[in-house]
């Protein structure tokens, strides 16, 4: 990580070394906890982010229809698939923000001190967007905020 800015990387890259080995050391029964949620057509988002869709792209009957042969002239047990395109925000199921997700000011800076302006294009920002961040390894707490509060957990596209 010494040739990424710290900029691009934001608090974590002070994870010492020894904090990580102390968490590994607290692990007793090789549980795995995901946090992630399913995604599916309806979940609950954020009113401003896209709904999360899954589209068929390619299907057997299109391509029997379309008279395409991806495989060929020659298909005599008749292969066929299916294809998806997958379309919704970043921000939906489990995640972590990235650094240029939020801004501040008319210029819209973010951490690490970029700007829309300077570091926002077409396909999102060049700096701050996440994908240099490392794995982090560390201590967690899971709350189950539902169960300690006797409450039921939202259901399936709750707001």
């Amino acid at each position: 990580m010494q040739d990424i800015d710290p900029a691009e990387i934001g608090p974590i890259r002070d994870l010492p070394a020894a904090q990580v080995l102390r968490a590994i050391r607290l692990v007793r029964q090789g549980k795995v906890i995901d946090l992630a949620v399913p995604r599916f057509r309806g979940m609950p988002l954020f009113p401003g982010h896209p709904t999360f869709e899954v589209h068929a792209f390619r299907t057997p009957r299109g391509l029997r229809v379309g008279g395409d042969k991806p495989w060929g002239a020659h298909n005599d047990i008749g292969l066929g698939y299916m294809s998806e395109v997958v379309s919704g925000s970043m921000h939906s199921g489990a995640h972590i923000d990235a650094l240029a997700h939020m801004t501040i000011g008319p210029e819209a800076r973010w951490y690490g001190g970029s700007t829309a302006d300077q570091h926002l294009g077409d396909f999102g920002p060049t700096r701050g967007d996440g994908s240099k961040l490392p794995p982090i390894l560390t201590r967690g707490i899971f709350l189950d905020v539902p169960r300690t509060v006797a409450l039921t957990p939202c259901r399936k596209a709750s707001p």
